[in-house]
């Protein structure tokens, strides 16, 4: 029987879910198709949560807390291609590609000086650029650089014309003698899935001006703008000119509980940054008969203004501005206002490859797309296979805080599968350290069962499919 969990994704609730399965005293591999793990929302990893409302500070996982923990092994630009076995005795196959740089890199960055491949950072959301020799982050895990080879000049290892970064490195960290792929298995009891969600495709709504204009930006893309290390140092600015907006419109493209929480948490990052005029216009109410309102939080959520409109154009007005033409849904008349920077809230729908995996795995899809997840003990996070637990947006749109609760949910289900001695020490100290005295381990095991038993319900609705 391994004493190991597969957990596949390193987003919030895969990092997790890490996290809690090591502190429990588990050996856990975390697999991530990117070349560092933080997910699409790693912003929030970075700057310690960004006003979200959570039960405690320090439930995010942050990428220092992973990278400090032995028991967990972290395989990027990896991809499971085969799962057999049963629970208890799980055989994964695992192809990882090359980053073609060692562990010995010393992130002295000039190799990306010397480097003369320039592409859009798809870390960044496209704001800056990188080189084809990079670093995803600040701050990524794994630290050292890596190669895009897609992008770079050398197509190894019959083919390297470009010798400029090899030349550069004084640790000899750059190795384009190492295989471009390579096939490995790992034995473990449990898996668990959180593969995280990818976002609706706004360049095929032309009303909203996704893709014709600069200053008109998607969620994710305000959510780089935010984050410390992204291209503005953590204030949202007008990429056509790098000047602050003092009026923002945030529309809100689907009803989700996932859109309306984050677009509330941006109306309340940008008062923060002094903007006075923030404006969200939305289509329709948030499911669950939540009021629109119960989404902003702070002294400041007055000020939002909340419009019940559905666009129907956005152009330029003069003055460089943006014009937002859209019906007043409350008055049934039509209407326009001008703002400096619009942003489009989009939808969630099911991560790329996704179908592949739930192939590999042995899973269901629900008719949506998502994983399809089983009631058990009150929660949601049991897939159709023995032993395969699915927590976070792999299962749906659902906000951090129940993303959190599945995973603690999910750890508690992987747990067994390794033995009886892995079933007491269940909850971890919340700032990555490990658990401290036993009057401790038990208020943080009140704690996630007192939010386990809050939220059930919730779930159960969000993910019954």
């Amino acid at each position: 029987m391994s004493d190991a969990v597969l957990v596949i994704g390193g987003g919030i609730a895969g990092l997790r879910s890490a996290l809690d399965l090591a502190h429990a005293g588990a050996r856990v591999i975390v697999l991530e198709s990117r070349a560092t793990i933080g997910g699409k929302l790693v912003s929030l990893l970075e700057e310690g949560g960004g006003g979200l409302d959570l039960p405690e500070a320090s439930w995010l996982p942050t990428l220092a807390a992973v990278a400090k923990v032995p028991d967990i092994e972290v395989l990027t630009l990896s991809e499971l291609v085969d799962l057999k076995g049963e629970p208890g005795d799980f055989t994964a196959t695992i192809r990882s590609r090359a980053r073609f740089v060692t562990d010995v890199c010393d992130r002295c960055n000039v190799c990306r000086q010397v480097c003369p491949v320039v592409k859009p950072n798809e870390y960044d959301a496209g704001f800056t650029f990188r080189k084809a020799i990079f670093s995803p982050l600040r701050d990524p895990v794994p630290s050292s650089y890596v190669i895009d080879i897609e992008s770079c000049l050398n197509d190894p290892p019959n083919y390297v014309p470009c010798q400029r970064c090899v030349q550069s490195c004084h640790v000899h960290a750059i190795r384009f003698d190492m295989p471009v792929e390579r096939t490995f298995t790992r034995d473990v009891g449990s898996v668990i899935v959180a593969t995280g969600f990818d976002t609706t495709d706004l360049r095929g709504l032309d009303r909203y001006g996704y893709g014709t204009h600069p200053d008109v930006i998607s969620s994710i893309e305000l959510e780089r703008l935010f984050a410390p290390s992204g291209a503005t140092g953590g204030n949202a600015e007008r990429p056509s000119t790098e000047s602050d907006p003092e009026r923002v419109a945030i529309i809100i493209t689907d009803s989700s509980e996932f859109t309306w929480t984050y677009s509330g948490r941006h109306a309340m990052r940008l008062l923060d940054q002094a903007i006075e005029n923030v404006t969200v216009v939305y289509e329709a109410a948030p499911r669950g008969g939540h009021d629109p309102g119960s989404f902003l939080a702070g002294p400041q959520a007055p000020k939002v203004r909340m419009v019940r409109g559905q666009v129907m154009r956005t152009e330029v007005a003069e003055g460089s501005s943006l014009r937002l033409h859209y019906r007043d849904l409350e008055q049934d008349t039509e209407a326009e206002a001008e703002f400096d920077l619009i942003v489009v809230a989009a939808g969630v729908r099911p991560p790329a490859g996704l179908g592949s995996l739930t192939t590999i795995l042995g899973v269901r899809q629900s008719s949506d797309g998502f994983i399809r997840t089983i009631e058990s003990d009150g929660v949601r996070v049991a897939t159709s296979r023995p032993g395969v637990y699915a927590c976070g947006c792999v299962n749906g749109p659902k906000n951090i805080r129940e993303s959190l609760l599945e995973s603690a949910a999910a750890v508690e289900k992987a747990l067994p599968h390794l033995g009886k001695r892995f079933q007491l020490r269940r909850v971890a100290d919340r700032d990555g350290s490990r658990p401290g005295s036993p009057d401790l381990r038990n208020r943080m095991e009140h704690v996630v069962a007192s939010l386990l038993s809050i939220g059930e319900k919730r779930l159960s609705k969000q993910l019954d499919r």
